[in-house]
């Protein structure tokens, strides 16, 4: 038998939850006073708001994939009009990865890069095994970093390390 500290109602033990840095291996309160502690935290303000921002997100997340999955011709279209009203920026970009595979490569090994990329398989990305832009490690754009994917596996694999 043991008393609650909240309730000061003495039960058996079979009604305290574990805990094992506790002298007797059981929680100073019940589990009914314990129920309700936490019940009362869930309805505060405050965590009523954050459950409500966690549906919302797990409802746009999903919301999302089926729309995409239902509107994948408007998406495209969508995706190719916006690259013809931004081409300097898309420019912009191809440029600055062209000059980090620059800055990324040792001399003398560009004509086997090159042969790389002309010799790839139909449907299939030349893929940095060790990416170019990664936080952990430093670029390196030579042929013995370079491998053949499919090119979903390559889009999967994002800017990953490979295991």
């Amino acid at each position: 038998m043991k008393f609650c500290r909240i309730c000061n109602i003495e039960k058996p033990l079979i009604k305290f939850a574990t805990r094992k840095s506790a002298k007797d291996g059981r929680r100073n309160e019940c589990k009914l006073c314990t129920n309700k502690k936490h019940k009362m935290y869930r309805d505060t303000p405050e965590q009523k708001k954050k459950k409500k921002e966690r549906r919302k997100k797990t409802y746009c997340v999903e919301y999302y994939r089926i729309y995409r999955k239902n509107n994948i011709q408007k998406i495209r279209k969508s995706a190719n009009k916006w690259a013809k009203n931004n081409k300097e920026y898309r420019s912009h970009m191809q440029k600055k990865r062209e000059v980090l595979k620059r800055q990324s490569s040792l001399y003398g090994y560009e004509d086997e890069i090159k042969n790389i990329y002309i010799n790839r398989p139909p449907g299939h990305h030349v893929d940095h095994i060790i990416p170019l832009n990664h936080k952990d490690v430093c670029r390196l754009h030579v042929p013995w970093n370079l491998q053949y994917l499919p090119a979903i596996e390559n889009l999967k694999k994002s800017n990953k390390l490979c295991q």
